[in-house]
């Protein structure tokens, strides 16, 4: 191999030299060579490629293309169109990143919203139930679960979050589906709002049968608030997370659960 301050060594690269200066895999540059995007010289005995400078240049122009996802077949075609071909193919590919981009930022999103849920789920199974001075829900809307907008809006909205409703905790199996903000379009007045009085409530992690939230835990949760002496009242819930349950060998639903305190 000749040293890289020679004129020598820019006229002839093997394929593992060009490689390793622009951080590309062989198989790249054979690919790239049948598509014929670049094509080396052989030597006459051994039929080793050989780059030039040339063709140095022109993969860069080619991982350019391909690094902001021009297609290899575009590629071929730009190397020998005018410049508003290329002009044109740069801001398609401009668009689409600015989509990708803006999808990524959805997930990204999403995947907070889902850690930040699985993070609680954890810490209230740690701290078990306890008396605090108020949830974390404002205000509680009707959701319907069958209506096609609310629910279009329930799933294109990360800050709409699923919950439930009790108007009594001794009424376990009679609850009405919720969200934390309106999503559906007569939904003005919300159903339930957290008073500015003073209010205790108990805290807890509210288990359901997958699906079926009125086949749940909520009698546990009362009869430890009724051993502190206190009795329940309304319930808000914050829909969190599911589990597995190896021992029950099926899925429940866990809340977040306010039980209010009387």
């Amino acid at each position: 191999m000749s040293d890289s301050t020679s004129e020598d060594y820019w006229a002839e690269l093997s394929i593992s030299e060009i490689a390793n200066l622009l951080h590309i895999s062989q198989s790249a540059l054979r690919y790239y060579e049948e598509q014929g995007l670049v094509t080396p010289s052989r030597t006459e005995k051994s039929g080793y490629r050989k780059y030039s400078v040339l063709s140095l240049v022109e993969l860069t122009d080619i991982m350019l293309y391909r690094s902001v996802g021009v297609p290899v077949k575009t590629i071929s075609h730009l190397m020998e169109s005018p410049i508003g071909e290329t002009a044109a193919a740069v801001d398609q590919a401009l668009d689409e990143t600015i989509e990708q981009l803006a999808n990524l930022n959805k997930t990204l999103k999403l995947l907070s919203l889902y850690n930040r849920r699985i993070r609680k789920f954890y810490t209230a199974r740690s701290h078990g139930d306890h008396l605090v001075d108020r949830p974390e829900i404002d205000e509680l809307y009707r959701f319907g679960m069958k209506d096609e907008a609310s629910l279009q809006a329930y799933l294109d909205d990360l800050k709409t979050s699923y919950a439930l409703y009790f108007e009594s905790a001794l009424q376990s199996e009679q609850y009405v589906d919720c969200a934390i903000k309106p999503v559906l379009p007569d939904a003005t007045d919300p159903l339930w709002k957290r008073t500015d009085k003073p209010q205790a409530y108990l805290e807890c992690l509210l288990r359901t049968e997958y699906c079926f939230a009125q086949h749940n835990d909520l009698a546990d949760h009362v009869a430890y608030l009724r051993s502190l002496g206190k009795e329940p009242g309304r319930v808000v819930a914050k829909y969190l997370t599911f589990d597995y349950s190896e021992a029950d060998r099926q899925r429940y639903d866990y809340y977040l659960a306010w039980i209010e305190v009387r």
